[in-house]
């Protein structure tokens, strides 16, 4: 299963300003390629609380992909987001090889899925299942 910025614009986004803006911009927009605002509150101090509200209060979180590996969790799911941008740069610091790269990149595509476990568990977006309601 995969979700654009479009299906988890619905949901609220903790958001932290501990980077540089240019990489919020291109890996927790604030608005949809379709201009639909996603909602960027409560602000957090760190990862871990950003964590800890997707997982007790249903929020949901962009984070690379390389997070599943080392933050795996029972009470998370990892999807992938389909339309954000693989690379972010400085523009001051762009350069042909930079470009080059980038373009390679995109040529590529994402990397081939293993198995649909190892698909499903190697995405950016993190959102919290609720357990079913008692009684059903």
């Amino acid at each position: 299963m995969a979700v654009s910025l479009e299906m988890i614009s619905e949901f609220q986004h903790p958001h932290a300003d501990t980077g540089p803006g240019y990489w919020y911009d291109v890996h927790a927009p604030r608005f949809t390629r379709r201009g639909r605002q996603i909602e960027h509150d409560p602000v957090v101090r760190d990862a871990e609380e950003a964590m800890t509200l997707v997982g007790v209060d249903g929020l949901v979180a962009l984070f690379p992909a390389h997070v599943t590996r080392y933050w795996a969790r029972p009470d998370i799911a990892y999807l992938p987001v389909t339309d954000l941008e693989p690379l972010v740069w400085r523009r001051e610091a762009e350069s042909e090889p930079i470009r080059a790269l980038a373009g390679i990149i995109r040529d590529l595509g994402p990397p081939p899925a293993l198995d649909d476990a190892k698909r499903d568990g190697c995405c950016p977006a993190v959102r919290r299942f609720a357990p079913p309601p008692m009684g059903r």
